[in-house]
């Protein structure tokens, strides 16, 4: 102290200066420790604003630092104390860590505590790895073969092999002939578990691999050898999926479709007459397939349709023959589908099913000019289509009528238009307020509109674990949750799907794919959601990624950059990294024999496609080459960056044709109409929305100017 003094040093300065340090201390420490979280929410009494909840997470921070001991101390209290979803995340994280006697034990607990097929599974999973057989398959005693999942299954099957379980092989056919054939089945009988012992039995297990692996003919060659050891054996009986694997090698191994025909007509009254209406469902089934592959026996062909509705046990085998009836009247002609789809439209259950028949009939309606039956297929469906097929109907049949190769009224156009409005569909939406002529106020209104859900209840304790994942730092756990929400219809708020697809945005490096999942989850939202959308929610589902490198490019190639957007965002989301079947690369997914040429002719000797500067710039030129090669048409170069300029080309020429216009005056949003493959038609629906919604969001441009400018011929 006295040196300080001798030195001349202030204690109330040097107080301060301490503190300062301390200060700049805790700052450094911050600056570190930040951009390990730097996907976290801020941490302000987390443990106090997520209650017991909390126990969850603390459990996955310490199992993360590697503090297994406290990891199970705060998931056994997550367990007691946790909220519903919390409480089993905690019991599920208990079966992974510990010794193995903890591991048994938490399994133990929790089967005990949730007893549902999930739980049963990872029960089944755990037993599994540690050997402990006899566990499994006194745990799974009540499990259905017939209904329960395949995986479960196996796994009690394995077990029952394992033990030289006496009901093995009667359980083995069971699982075999009882539902449809999947990996699970496949992978059990190559690993030869569990030898059967009965030849008949081999053999109609082998047949069914066979049709499984797709090898029809050599499958065919044993129907009757299979159908003779039925008849002879007692025990083994002609089951439904059976019946479909039959179904499947007559109409795919051999081309005696009018003899096959026949036997499934005959096994279908044998099976009526039996009582058994499910068999007697694939029996119908495969009849009317096999009739309708003749190409002369229609109306048999759709009395075996029919029968197979009326027999059918579930809402998609209902669908599924009436979506081939549909299609059997349709090949015929447009008049009798639509006669059908009369009759039958407030029938179905999946109405999504039903989509691609319509898809189709659209375009035959075009080809055999009935202008008229837009219409009169619109108001058939508008109470019971997907709303981009309502959309889509409303409009055409609007701009038909405009065009004056409809019958219209100046106040049916106008009403047509406002429906499509109303549809959630952003392409025909788009376009039906550009007929329209809406003021901008009203545009910007109807593009945050979306119908909303009826008695929409969110689920609160899930939206708190969503968050839950945020605040503590676990960004990697979020999809996969998400996703199980997702599938069992968990009702979430728009709110929270905004902030996850945002926070999953900006974690790249602990999501794999994240710019994927982000804008899948924030378009989900955005057509899904219970209120009108926000332009925050919208700007994630249309975000602006690679800015620089779309700005140099596309001021390169003289580009306007919403089309490039656009581009990326319908050919690869976002990813970098992505690669097709067909050996397209990167964000603007170029062939690589495609890339080359662009390579030559900017002199570029060696790229690399994965390199996202490299794949921008040589998609930009090369969607800048097709504009210039099509009369400055960018969504006819759209086309042809998808399916190829010379198929444009003829595209073009045969929809002047259909519709009856000079090559000059062909309205490219009837054109987009007549492109025989759905696929591509689709794709241009994505470049026009996708371009019309950046330029609003990001550029200040009308929707409908956009729309506008790319439609024009």
């Amino acid at each position: 102290m006295k040196i300080l003094h001798y030195l001349g040093i202030d204690f109330d300065a040097m107080d301060f200066f301490w503190r300062i340090c301390r200060k700049i201390k805790v700052l450094f420490v911050i600056l570190v420790i930040f951009p390990l979280f730097s996907c976290s929410s801020e941490n302000v009494s987390l443990q106090k604003k997520y209650g017991n909840d909390a126990f969850y997470f603390l459990g996955l921070q310490n199992l993360e630092n590697g503090n297994k001991k406290e990891a199970l101390r705060f998931f056994s209290k997550g367990v007691r104390q946790g909220g519903l979803y919390t409480a089993r995340l905690s019991a599920e994280e208990l079966t992974k860590i510990g010794t193995v006697q903890e591991k048994l034990a938490a399994c133990e607990n929790l089967v005990d505590k949730y007893d549902d097929e999930k739980a049963l599974l990872l029960y089944a999973k755990n037993m599994s790895e540690q050997k402990e057989f006899s566990y499994i398959i006194q745990k799974t005693e009540n499990v259905d073969l017939e209904k329960s999942s395949n995986s479960l299954v196996a796994l009690r099957l394995y077990a029952m092999a394992a033990r030289q379980d006496s009901r093995l092989e009667e359980s083995i056919y069971r699982w075999y002939i009882s539902r449809n054939f999947s990996q699970d089945h496949l992978d059990f009988f190559r690993k030869g578990q569990g030898s059967i012992t009965d030849s008949d039995i081999e053999e109609i297990i082998k047949f069914r691999v066979m049709v499984f692996l797709r090898n029809y003919k050599e499958a065919y060659s044993l129907l009757e050898k299979i159908l003779l050891i039925i008849q002879k054996n007692e025990k083994l009986l002609l089951e439904k999926m059976l019946i479909s694997d039959f179904g499947k090698v007559c109409l795919f191994g051999s081309q005696n479709w009018l003899e096959n025909a026949a036997f499934f007509e005959k096994l279908a009254r044998q099976m009526k007459d039996a009582g058994n209406s499910e068999c007697e469902y694939y029996a119908c089934f495969y009849a009317g397939r096999l009739y309708d592959k003749t190409g002369g026996f229609y109306t048999r062909s759709a009395v075996n349709f029919e029968r197979a509705m009326e027999c059918s046990a579930s809402d998609f085998q209902f669908d599924n023959a009436l979506w081939y009836l549909l299609n059997l009247n349709l090949g015929i002609s447009t008049d009798r589908a639509i006669k059908v789809l009369e009759k039958y439209s407030g029938q179905w259950h999946d109405c999504e099913y039903f989509s691609d028949f319509l898809d189709t009939m659209s375009v035959l309606l075009f080809s055999a000019h009935k202008w008229n039956d837009f219409y009169r297929v619109f108001k058939i469906i508008e109470d019971f289509a997907e709303n981009r097929i309502c959309a889509k109907y409303a409009y055409l049949s609007a701009r038909l009528m405009e065009e004056g190769l409809a019958e219209n009224s100046t106040e049916e156009i106008k009403q047509l238009f406002l429906k499509t409005v109303d549809f959630n569909d952003s392409y025909y939406k788009i376009l039906a307020m550009r007929a329209l002529k809406l003021p901008s106020q009203d545009v910007a209104q109807k593009m945050l509109f979306t119908k909303p859900k009826k008695k929409f209840v969110r689920d609160e304790e899930a939206e708190k674990i969503l968050r839950g994942f945020a605040d503590f730092g676990f960004p990697q756990r979020m999809y996969g949750f998400w996703e199980v929400l997702y599938a069992e219809k968990i009702p979430l708020s728009q709110e929270i799907l905004k902030d996850t697809a945002y926070f999953m945005a900006k974690c790249p490096e602990q999501i794999e794919n994240n710019m994927y999942k982000s804008i899948r989850i924030a378009s989900i939202a955005a057509n899904e959601s219970e209120k009108p959308v926000s332009v925050e929610l919208l700007k994630l589902a249309y975000p602006q990624n690679y800015y620089n490198l779309v700005a140099q490019a596309s001021a390169e190639f003289g580009l306007e950059e919403k089309i490039m957007y656009a581009l990326i965002r319908s050919e690869s989301f976002f990813n970098p990294e992505i690669k097709s079947l067909a050996g397209a690369v990167g964000l603007t997914q170029l062939m690589n024999a495609t890339a080359g040429d662009v390579a030559k002719k900017l002199k570029v000797k060696e790229f690399d496609l994965a390199d996202p500067a490299v794949n921008i710039r040589f998609g930009a030129y090369y969607l800048s080459s097709l504009i210039q090669r099509l009369d400055d048409n960018s969504l006819a170069a759209a086309f042809a960056y998808n399916g190829g300029i010379t198929r444009v080309r003829r595209w073009i020429s045969n929809s002047c044709k259909e519709l009856g216009f000079a090559k000059n005056e062909l309205p490219m949003d009837l054109f987009l109409e007549t492109v025989p493959f759905e696929e591509t038609r689709e794709y241009g629906r994505k470049i026009v929305s996708a371009s019309a919604m950046y330029g609003w969001l990001y550029y200040d441009i009308s929707p409908v100017e956009t729309a506008q400018k790319l439609l024009k011929n």
